[in-house]
């Protein structure tokens, strides 16, 4: 394990660390963003190789900066490679102007070396500045010639280098900023290198040591083996695959050693580094297992899995958090029946154990019945097919934990709550813009006197880009049609009509896509018209490129830069340009819509936390999404919402039919509420088992609609518990089987009388069973007429004297079977009165984001409304209950209803 040894610095310049930073910073953010970035890159205080070594570490981005972003997701307000690539050009492009003599150090170029030469920084800042010390590196010329092809060789080190460095950049994302100044002042003013660390642990700090000095030791042909291995395309795409294939092959110790340094800092920087197969798992060898490293076996999840394949990996994270990693399956029938039958796991044995009597074929239906339904979950709610990630809190010692960025020792008892949703959430952007400054952006893009012809083009693709709030590339897209009446429009592209003055963007393809489309179902557009509130029309004309085509095909990277410089001055020297224009009208359409992230995602096409889920539920009239588009570019939103006046093509097609945009398979209103109708006008006019089947789906179309419950789970019915305020309580597990996935909500008062009507209902047939001898069953039960049971229930209702008939088959009530009662009048899933629910509640003036989110049961992960570190509300559900859920359960014409168990309604 290297150490740092204290060495004699060299000279320093005229412009150390701290200097370059008061210097560039023109405010204190701008002075943290730049000792943040030169914190990352590991500069020297003396700033020697500065321009070469920020130009090398964008080519390195450029290639891998996909990487960085895999090792940083996890890492609270840890900048991205795209913004940390912005950073480092805009001060390569301030370092330009400021006429530094050529001798000057800080314009050195570094002179490729190979292993067996002396490093430029050795003696100086090799043990230290580590990244800067590998960018000299280039694989040795008689390791090439030993090598098929040297050429290619040349290019597999250069292509590894640029990966390694990116393990590299994330590590030192620990280093906290002020620390590393801090150092490297005393650097400079003593010329010797203190002996405290900057590094947030000295195993960090070990590890990134030695796997710099086994990477460059990888360009001596003395390597080249262990080099051919992990430069080999075979042995996977990326070097982290690479390493994975090839450490547990036999090696010598002189190419082990090496291999482990790199595996050790993978181990600390990569999140997901140990999964089924890999070392340290069931199916490998643990010789080189971290420490602190756990593994069990468990069941979780609403969505049942197996036992066996589900796997959890804890191991403490070189990047400040404990993570688990879990990786689970989905079980089939045949495997839940299978552990029914042996009573295994969290699974009642009296769930499916009926009359005493265990059997198979019981068993089975058990485990169909808590399967069934299920397949209408959204893919965002049930298990992914990859491996699960989600940090892992200490037992009784939060106040042990260091505050994120703080020195060693410095304790907070919130530490790890704070981690945790640090880690979850989306990180906040610095400096949204305004509604003004993005105004006086389009006005100066559109004027030639600002934009030469030579980036005329370019300008296009970002006024496109910005009125739609999509990436730069997107922009790139774009095609002018002189009218969209006859227009061939594709998939994929911006499309914007002259004549019309209207964007044209496809709408993300919705759950359920393929299939068949019923007739009780919202319709949809595939394509969103948005009439152009930008003056986008006007640009083209200025600038003349108001004729049909693709203004541009590609922005090359120098064109793109310089067209961000240009954005960057305009906005008085804003970080990350590129995404603040991008999320201006993200979050534009956020707040219009009171938080909802269904508009959002639907016309800028981006996912942010839960979004996905968020889409799969909701369905918006096409006048809301035109409306919510152009208060977004008005000045005072304020403005009651109104309809918006549609685009002639638009109009037209709204006068003949019903569309919208958003979710698949979501019933319209009046089919609902003939569905409710149905239901009860059926339940009056049948008797026995009919009769009740059809009061269990009434009551169960009413729990939907009245809570929005996931109707997947088995519900057990109990009294609910009587609330603090108006309406009672009731609390389920509908998502997951963990306690910190339970929602809790309040009852619309029609809700809460039906469901003690509904009580009263089951105590009178519990009483006539347990008279007749029959089992016990679930609190919604289903008479299988097709089935025989045991003599019980009269079919009639009517005694006769002598003559009892055997009744139908009783099991728990299934979403299944609510489809076979109600296929008559209704065409789809009990699961779409649930994104019936979301639709209809989103129109509602009274309702934000939060309190949908918060009704619907959906948050992003780790962010549950019920947390203890939660700030809503939980007595806004009362009012939901009372306000918007009930003013939707009379929409739908849903009423408590009462049945005699005897002689019908």
């Amino acid at each position: 394990m290297s150490q740092i040894v204290p060495q004699r610095a060299r000279p320093a310049t005229a412009m150390p660390l701290a200097g370059l930073i008061d210097a560039y910073g023109r405010s204190a953010p701008a002075r943290e963003r730049t000792l943040r970035v030169a914190t990352q890159l590991g500069v020297p205080p003396d700033l020697r190789y500065l321009r070469d070594g920020i130009e090398r570490t964008l080519q390195c981005i450029d290639a891998s900066g996909s990487v960085l972003d895999g090792c940083l997701r996890m890492v609270p307000g840890a900048l991205s490679a795209a913004e940390f690539a912005d950073e480092l050009r805009a001060l390569l492009a301030w370092i330009e102007f400021q006429g530094w003599p050529a001798a000057d150090p800080r314009l050195a170029k570094m002179a490729r070396t190979a292993s067996d030469a002396s490093n430029p920084l050795d003696g100086y800042a090799l043990s230290v500045c580590h990244h800067w010390g590998n960018l000299f590196y280039a694989l040795d010329p008689t390791a090439a010639a030993s090598t098929r092809d040297a050429d290619r060789a040349y290019e597999a080190y250069e292509a590894l280098q640029r990966e390694f460095s990116m393990y590299v950049l994330a590590a030192q994302s620990a280093v906290a900023p002020e620390r590393y100044l801090a150092y490297c002042r005393e650097w400079h003013a003593t010329d010797e290198q203190p002996k405290w660390p900057f590094y947030p642990s000295s195993r960090l700090a070990s590890r990134v040591a030695d796997a710099s000095l086994a990477f460059r030791r990888l360009s001596d042909s003395l390597y080249g083996r262990l080099f051919a291995a992990l430069t080999d395309p075979g042995r996977g795409a990326a070097l982290a695959e690479r390493v994975v294939a090839v450490r547990n092959g036999r090696w010598p110790e002189r190419l082990q050693q090496p291999l482990d340094a790199i595996d050790r800092l993978l181990q600390d920087v990569v999140p997901d580094w140990y999964r089924p197969g890999s070392r340290g798992s069931a199916g490998g060898t643990a010789r080189h297992a971290p420490q602190r490293m756990q593994r069990r076996q468990f069941h979780d999840g609403y969505v049942r899995v197996s036992e066996s394949p589900c796997i959890a990996w804890i191991r403490e994270a070189g990047l400040g958090a404990t993570v688990e990693t879990t990786v689970r399956s989905l079980v089939t029938v045949e495997e839940l029946t299978a552990e029914l039958l042996e009573a295994r796991g969290p699974v009642d044995r009296d769930e499916w154990v009926v009359a005493g009597r265990k059997r198979e074929k019981d068993a089975r239906e058990a485990a169909e019945a808590q399967l069934d339904g299920q397949e209408w979950l959204p893919v965002a709610e049930a298990v992914p097919d990859g491996a699960i990630e989600a940090l892992v809190l200490p037992e009784g010692g939060v106040e042990r934990l260091a505050r994120p960025g703080a020195r060693p020792g410095t304790a907070s008892r919130w530490a790890a709550d704070w981690l945790r949703r640090m880690h979850m959430a989306h990180p906040l952007v610095p400096g949204r813009l305004e509604p003004e400054q993005v105004r006086g952006l389009l006005g100066a893009i559109a004027d030639p006197e600002k934009i030469g012809p030579e980036n005329a083009a370019a300008a296009a693709c970002l006024h496109a880009a910005i009125a739609l709030g999509r990436p730069l590339e997107a922009g790139c897209t774009l095609e002018i049609h002189a009218s969209l009446q006859h227009a061939k429009l594709r998939a994929g592209r911006i499309h914007y009509g002259l004549t019309e003055r209207q964007w044209v963007v496809f709408a993300p393809p919705p759950a359920w896509e393929g299939t068949p489309v019923v007739a009780c179902e919202q319709a949809l557009w595939p394509q969103v018209r948005l009439i152009d509130r930008t003056g986008f029309w006007r640009m083209l004309q200025a600038h003349e490129l108001a004729h049909p085509g693709m203004p541009i095909r590609r922005l090359t990277e120098s064109r793109r830069a310089a067209l961000l410089r240009w954005v960057s001055d305009r906005l008085g020297g804003v970080a990350a340009p590129a995404d603040v224009c991008r999320d201006f009208l993200f979050y534009r359409l956020l707040d219009v819509t009171r938080g909802d992230l269904g508009i959002a995602r639907l016309i800028t096409g981006r996912e942010h936390a839960h979004s996905a889920t968020v889409a799969h539920y909701a369905y918006y009239r096409a006048e809301a999404v035109w409306d919510a588009y152009r208060r977004s570019w008005q000045e005072d939103t304020s403005v009651p919402i109104v309809a918006a006046k549609p685009a002639p093509a638009a109009a037209a097609a709204a006068k003949t039919d019903r569309h919208g945009y958003g979710a698949r398979r979501v019933p319209e209103a009046a089919a609902v509420t003939q569905l409710v109708e149905w239901l009860r006008e059926q339940i009056r006019h049948t008797a026995g088992a009919e009769r009740h089947n059809l009061y269990t789906a009434y009551t169960w179309a009413g729990l939907v609609l009245g809570t929005a419950m996931r109707p997947v789970t088995t519900v057990f019915f109990h009294d609910p518990a009587s609330g603090i305020g108006r309406h009672p309580i009731t609390t389920f597990v509908d998502k997951a089987r963990s306690d910190y996935h339970r929602r809790i909500t309040a009852l619309p008062a029609a809700l809460e009388e039906h469901l003690h009507r509904y009580a009263r209902h089951l105590e009178a047939l519990d009483a006539g069973m347990k008279a007749a001898n029959a089992g016990s069953t679930a609190s919604f039960r289903y008479c299988d007429e097709n089935e025989e049971g045991d003599e019980g229930e009269e079919r009639d209702g009517e005694s006769k004297k002598g003559k009892k008939r055997r009744s139908g088959r009783w099991r728990a009530f299934r979403p299944s079977d609510f489809e076979h009662l109600c296929s008559p009048v209704f065409g789809l899933e009990l699961y779409s009165l649930r994104r019936f629910v979301r639709t209809e509640l989103a129109q509602d003036d009274g309702l934000t984001g939060e309190d949908l989110d918060a009704w619907m049961g959906h948050w992003f992960d780790g962010l549950s409304p019920v947390d203890r570190l939660s700030t809503y509300p939980m007595g806004r559900l009362q009012e939901i209950a009372e306000g918007a859920a009930a003013r939707l359960l009379a929409r739908v014409s849903f009423k408590p209803m009462w049945i005699d168990q005897r002689r019908g309604s």
